[in-house]
């Protein structure tokens, strides 16, 4: 229900609470604007291909259209691997200042409690032997 102001009376009850903010990982927003430099880039290229070889795009492009490319595809390589790695470092702290543990761990993947100590084989050695 809407009051006159058009807010909302509902008092948000049944709605899940946000979680604790993070920090942004500002490789994203990097990504998705190189992302549409990258695309852009391409749409040039093949617009220049149909258009008249001497106009300056279409010789801008054969110059420099290969490098432009590698150039492009390397940094939006370079910004993707940042940001998952940053992100799954971020997302590995969460979860440990989550659970109360210490710093997350590099090279552990799941953080998850120690299993259950497997019987002693020794002990099992010594039970055949005797």
């Amino acid at each position: 229900m809407s009051d006159a102001s058009g807010r909302s009376s509902d008092s948000g009850a049944g709605r899940t609470p946000l979680p604790p903010a993070r920090r942004q990982n500002v490789f994203f927003p990097l990504l998705a604007a190189f992302g549409g430099l990258f695309a852009v880039t391409i749409l040039a290229m093949l617009a220049a291909t149909a258009g008249d070889p001497q106009a300056p795009p279409s010789r801008f492009f054969r110059a420099y259209g290969t490098p432009l490319i590698v150039v492009e595809t390397v940094l939006l390589v370079a910004l993707a691997v940042m940001a998952l790695v940053i992100d799954r470092r971020q997302s590995l702290a969460a979860r440990s200042s989550a659970e109360g543990g210490g710093a997350a761990t590099e090279g552990t993947p799941d953080s998850a409690p120690p299993q259950a100590a497997a019987p002693d084989q020794t002990s099992q050695r010594g039970e055949a032997e005797a």
